[in-house]
Order: C-alpha cells, then sequence, then structure tokens
C-alpha cells in the first residue's frame, strides 16, 4: 500500500503526496476542484494535465536515453525544455535523428565491410557476427556521442 504524506511547500500550502503525485490539500482554483494534480519538475509543481498530453508522444529507445540523461546531469536544461513544453517533442525529434544516423551508418559500415546478401546467403554465422559487431559499434557511438554530449 502506497505511503501518503502531507508536505507543505515553501508558499504554505500543503499538499497530499503519494507515488510523486501532489494533490493539494485545500482545493483553491477551478483545476484543482476538478480533482487536477501536480508534480515536482525541478523545483516547480506543474500541473499533470500538461504531462499526460505530452506523455502520448512515442520518444522511442535514443529520446528516452537522452531525456534521463539531461533529467539526470542538465537539470537547467531539462527544466527549461520541459517549462516550454517542447521536452516531448524535441526527445521525439532527436530519437528521429538518431535512427537516421544509425540507417546510414549502418549501410555504410556495410558497403565498406562488403557485408552482402550473398555473404548472408553462403554464410550466415559470419554475416550476423558481424551485423551484430556493426550494430554495438553504432550503438556505442550515438550514446558517446549523441546522448552524453
Amino acid at each position: 500500500m502506497p505511503e501518503v504524506k502531507i508536505v507543505e511547500m515553501e508558499t504554505g500550502k500543503k499538499y497530499y503526496l503519494e507515488n510523486e503525485i501532489y494533490t493539494p490539500v485545500e482545493k483553491e482554483s477551478l483545476f484543482e476542484k476538478d480533482g487536477g494534480t501536480y508534480s515536482l519538475v525541478g523545483d516547480f509543481l506543474i500541473p499533470n494535465e500538461f504531462l499526460e498530453e505530452e506523455q502520448q508522444i512515442d520518444i522511442g529507445k535514443w529520446g528516452r536515453m537522452r531525456l534521463e540523461y539531461i533529467k539526470s546531469n542538465k537539470k537547467a536544461l531539462y527544466t527549461a525544455l520541459f517549462l516550454d513544453g517542447d521536452l516531448i517533442p524535441k526527445m521525439a525529434e532527436f530519437n528521429k535523428s538518431c535512427e537516421q544516423m544509425q540507417e546510414t551508418m549502418t549501410s555504410q559500415m556495410m558497403e565498406k565491410r562488403q557485408i552482402t546478401e550473398e555473404l548472408k546467403k553462403k554464410d550466415q554465422m559470419l554475416w550476423v557476427q558481424e551485423m551484430n559487431n556493426i550494430k554495438d559499434i553504432i550503438e556505442e557511438y550515438i550514446t558517446r556521442e549523441m546522448i552524453y554530449n
């Protein structure tokens, strides 16, 4: 059973806190009277209705990795993107760029290493091994140069 605590913010307003969701003890605005809740982002309480709209967009593997990185290591950037409403769309765009880079690099490396459909038919195990090597190299590159940069 989740624990419900009452927390008081610097403004003096009290909230029930359960599973990182803040519900006002005294409901003052129409939003709060309609059951509105908040989440703490940085030092700000943000209405969850904004969060729910953004969570509809799939940000993919690379977008999730970048989001976790900036959330943990670049708090000012995270907060600015979030407050502008650009966080999730930017992460989706970032993911798309990384996927395109991955496709381009894969085809370039396949050509350079002469990994063809003919090789796949002739020596399937070698083809799989080479493709896995390419995948690992590219993922390491994207992680190092795009995610953590």
